[in-house]
């Protein structure tokens, strides 16, 4: 059977280097979603900002007075000692829509993403380890507990995967608008004080449930329904990630809510990476 991946001599990574005369201190690996691609991805990712009061709190604290301005407000402005790392998925071709597309792996329907699971799986499994990969690499630079994984969609699908396939604590896990894949869905869709095992290969080691989660979805997500990310968020619990954080907003659409979603995930670095 041929890859769906199809064949390249390097794979694009975008990278962004900590501020110059700043430290590397922590690691962002962040994918994109179905159809994009790093670059595009990345510029997108930097225009958030995080609201005026945060702002001026955050300054505050670090001694800089309300009549400076302007505050910074972007996540590349506010994490100066940050790399941040965004993979590129390569084209795979699209049996819904008969052509390629740029994907981390095919996928009927993300409404149902049970469907079709047999177009999924080598995808997958091909992209969740070269996540563990640019993880292992950029582990030897940072130690993993300064190590950030996270995406949008189906990159955090795939992030999801590389990270329980790893094993291993990392500093945190950030997910915005996404699902999990159907093999461990079924863990999040237990009745209320109902218990059962891990199925094999979703075993947690200590280190990984130390690791903090992240999740946000918007319940005007017109791409992912709600529900496929509250899937995500007990499947996790239920296998044993307990240090979850869930945000639901009222508008966002398919993206990072702005203001109140940056906010969110500001707060949530701040407080885990130290």
């Amino acid at each position: 059977m041929e890859s769906p991946v199809e064949e390249s001599t390097a794979r694009h990574v975008c990278i962004v280097n900590p501020a110059n005369g700043h430290k590397h201190t922590h690691t962002f690996i962040l994918l994109h979603g179905r159809d994009s691609n790093c670059d595009k991805f990345s510029s997108e990712f930097f225009e958030s900002e995080i609201s005026e009061d945060l702002a001026e709190l955050l300054a505050r604290r670090e001694g800089v007075y309300p009549d400076t301005a302007p505050h910074p407000r972007t996540l590349q402005a506010l994490f100066l000692g940050f790399k941040w790392v965004f993979p590129n998925a390569l084209p795979i071709f699209s049996e819904r829509f008969g052509t390629p597309l740029n994907q981390w792996f095919d996928i009927w329907s993300v409404e149902s993403p049970s469907e079709r699971l047999e177009i999924q799986e080598t995808g997958l499994r091909q992209n969740a380890s070269f996540i563990a990969k640019v993880i292992a690499d950029e582990s030897r630079l940072v130690s993993r507990d300064r190590l950030y994984l996270g995406g949008i969609s189906q990159g955090f699908t795939t992030a999801v995967t590389a990270y329980l396939a790893g094993g291993q604590q990392l500093g945190g896990l950030i997910g915005f608008s996404s699902w999990v894949h159907p093999a461990l869905a079924q863990y999040g869709l237990l009745s209320v004080g109902e218990e059962r095992l891990p199925v094999s290969g979703f075993s947690l080691t200590d280190g990984m449930k130390a690791t903090s989660v992240f999740l946000g979805h918007s319940i005007d997500d017109d791409v992912v329904p709600i529900q496929n990310g509250r899937v995500l968020r007990d499947a996790l619990r239920n296998i044993g990630q307990s240090n979850i954080e869930w945000h639901e907003y009222e508008h966002g659409g398919h993206w990072i809510t702005e203001p109140k979603g940056v906010d969110d995930l500001v707060r949530f670095l701040r407080r885990t990476m130290d």
